[in-house]
């Protein structure tokens, strides 16, 4: 749905290689300019270590990579045990400079895609919003922006455990399950009724359409895990969608600011497939659906509602 422009080839850093892409928008000036920075430090820590002393040297070693996407902005990480993550707009991954030898933990915050290698002496976690979600080997998503209420973790392939920071086990999930979880659940420490350790779909609240923030966690089973991982391909798959939720997205992914006038507009529902498109394609599919009018000023864009559009909906829902 959405025109990008080509990746730029992947960057060698030590063993890491992170490919970082601006996508839907031309903007050239924010390619890994945070990793080119990170590549040159290192390089010179290593390249002056002889006249460093040992215990500079092992702090410049000691410090852990952190790679940080901005609007509009993905990037595509390899790690060097051979697992890859993509990082979604306005996110940021860290983690250790020696991940691999020892470890592999790392600290998440956004959302990010990852395609894990399998070491059973070393496990996988991604540490996120008072959570650990520990991989076995598996490809899930992890979607933990700051600015949202939620951590909502999908499991795509293999098996994921999801623990308390404080290693209490909370839920693991199997193939095409969805969990979402209330950061205020986290912070409370309060533990869900998952007794049997395996996710299943009597154990927690189901999804209501009129409430998208609930109080405990929710579990969906059966997905299609496309749905929650669609961000990383050149589609854009939309699933019963409020505006206010799809808005949020379009901002991050065009680099665009979004206002919507009225409560009532921010409940309109969207699903669909949306393929390689510019913002002002993508918004005109939106009014296409809903009676909405927008306007864009440079990067601002208002929203609300068409009072004639809407008239004539409620007619035709009316004679349906």
């Amino acid at each position: 749905m959405w025109s990008k422009t080509p990746p730029p080839p992947p960057q060698n850093i030590e063993k890491h290689q992170i490919t970082r892409r601006t996508d839907w928008i031309e903007d050239l000036r924010k390619y890994a300019a945070i990793l080119v920075l990170g590549a040159l430090i290192g390089s010179l820590a290593v390249y002056f270590s002889g006249t460093k002393s040992a215990t500079e040297t092992t702090a410049a070693a000691a410090k852990p990579f952190e790679i940080r996407t901005e609007k509009g902005e993905r990037a595509t990480v390899y790690l060097p045990d051979g697992s890859k993550i993509v990082l979604n707009a306005c996110s940021s991954l860290s983690y250790p400079a020696d991940f691999g030898e020892h470890t592999r933990e790392l600290t998440l915050t956004g959302e990010g895609y990852f395609d894990v290698q399998s070491n059973p002496d070393l496990p996988f976690i991604v540490k996120t919003s008072g959570l650990n979600i520990k991989a076995f080997g598996t490809i899930f998503n992890v979607r933990a922006y700051s600015d949202e209420d939620t951590v909502e973790t999908t499991l795509v392939e293999g098996s994921v455990s999801i623990e308390t920071q404080a290693n209490r086990h909370i839920i693991s999930l199997v193939p095409e399950q969805v969990i979402t979880i209330p950061k205020e659940l986290i912070r409370a420490n309060r533990q869900p009724d998952y007794n049997s350790g395996t996710a299943s779909p009597e154990s927690v609240e189901t999804v209501s359409a009129d409430r998208p923030q609930a109080k405990e966690a929710v579990l969906i089973d059966n997905i299609n895990p496309e749905v929650y991982t669609s961000w990383i391909d050149n589609k854009w798959i939309v699933e019963s969608e409020s505006l206010a939720s799809l808005v949020t997205k379009i901002e991050r992914r065009y680099d665009v600011d979004i206002s919507m006038e009225g409560e009532t507009v921010k409940n309109y529902v969207f699903s669909g497939t949306l393929r390689n498109l510019p913002l002002e394609q993508v918004l005109e599919s939106i009014r296409l659906s809903a009676p909405i009018k927008y306007s864009i000023n440079e990067r601002a864009v208002l929203i609300r509602e068409d009072e004639q559009l809407k008239k004539q909906y409620e007619k035709l829902i009316q004679s349906n």
